[in-house]
């Protein structure tokens, strides 16, 4: 056995000696198996920590994400963006666009005409990206079998994303559970005393 192997093994031995019960006679053979196992395992356990104290190796920490990471201020300013998102007829700009879209059936007039309107300023790609989704579901017209990430509310979620340029890479599922929990988060504040 390595010298210092020994040394180590016997200073993680002599601190735990209080905890050795004085009912197990460990040199007379009275402990069982299981227990000099156990007092084997605590005595190694001891030695790797007093091991790690003396070359400073500490027990890690809290990790840093990289990148974007969603906390509780972003989940309540998502939610209140959503919220503030432009309304047009009282209902949000994505349902009325699907709304028209479906009543002139989807006619290219009508999708120019929604494009200039300027609840959609500067979301191009976004509104080609709903339509191109939307009319998936014209020919069946099962408006109500659609998807939830392809509904209006998916939309509108994307549409708070990019006004507030966090990056657009997240599931539906995922938005609608920071939304709810956003909306949680300000519902408690505006309750305070």
């Amino acid at each position: 056995m390595d010298e210092s192997f020994r040394r180590l093994a016997a200073e993680a031995f002599a601190k735990s000696l209080n905890d050795i019960s004085p009912e197990i006679q460990l040199w007379t053979g009275a402990a069982s198996p299981k227990d000099l196992r156990d007092i084997v395992k605590d005595q190694y356990r001891a030695m790797g920590k007093n091991t790690n104290k003396r070359i400073g190796r500490l027990h890690g920490g809290k990790r840093e994400k990289k990148g974007f990471s969603w906390n509780s201020q972003r989940k309540m300013t998502f939610y209140n963006r959503v919220q503030s998102l432009p309304k047009i007829l009282g209902r949000s700009c994505w349902e009325f666009a699907l709304d028209v879209l479906i009543e002139k059936q989807f006619a290219s007039e009508t999708i120019a005409w929604l494009m200039d309107n300027s609840a959609f300023g500067n979301l191009e790609t976004l509104f080609r990206d709903a339509v191109k989704v939307w009319r998936r579901y014209l020919h069946q017209e099962n408006w109500e079998a659609m998807k939830k990430g392809d509904k209006p509310q998916s939309f509108e979620f994307r549409h708070a994303l990019f006004l507030l340029e966090y990056p657009d890479k997240f599931k539906f599922s995922t938005l609608q559970t920071h939304y709810y929990v956003g909306r949680k988060l300000a519902l408690d504040i505006q309750n305070r005393p």
